[in-house]
């Protein structure tokens, strides 16, 4: 089973973006849109390799033209052109996909997830920028950000501990 890792804890090398990613940096309403941010510019800081597949830039490219239109779909592909390593799926490999979508048979899970799981197996890819659980359950390691330390509690924390020594 694969794990979360805090992207701090982690020396990264290549990893593998999903559209869950792709989607969350750009839409700005998107629920995990900030850990999405987070994580990308630590990724930028360790010089991550980033790397898709053709299929999973298909299915975002399609995602984001319907519901943001032409020009945020535009930006996207050029940022992908200019940031992300994109491999074409090989016919093996898309059948190595149909052949563990079969197997599982699970309503939620895709055959563009599947092909990611192919290819990552096939190219020794452990890590990964997105956040559908099927990464996680199929043994990758499904990078996270560092929880984000709550100053306010930590100052209440300090003040209630000086206080109870002047007790």
């Amino acid at each position: 089973m694969g794990d979360s890792v805090p992207l701090h804890n982690t020396h990264l090398r290549k990893v593998f973006v999903d559209t869950s990613a792709f989607y969350a940096l750009v839409c700005e309403t998107d629920r995990v849109h900030a850990a999405a941010l987070a994580i990308h510019e630590h990724l930028k800081r360790d010089a991550a390799q980033l790397l898709t597949t053709n299929y999973v830039f298909l299915e975002s490219v399609s995602l984001i033209q319907k519901r943001h239109g032409v020009d945020r779909t535009k930006q996207f592909g050029d940022f992908v052109s200019k940031h992300v390593e994109v491999m074409w799926i090989t016919a093996s490999q898309h059948r190595a996909a149909w052949d563990y979508w079969k197997q599982r048979g699970m309503r939620e899970l895709s055959l563009v997830d599947c092909s990611c799981i192919a290819v990552m197996r096939e190219c020794g890819i452990q890590r990964v920028f997105g956040f559908d659980d099927q990464f996680r359950t199929a043994g990758f390691t499904v990078l996270d950000v560092p929880p984000v330390p709550d100053r306010a509690a930590e100052r209440r924390g300090s003040y209630r501990a000086e206080h109870a020594k002047r007790r």
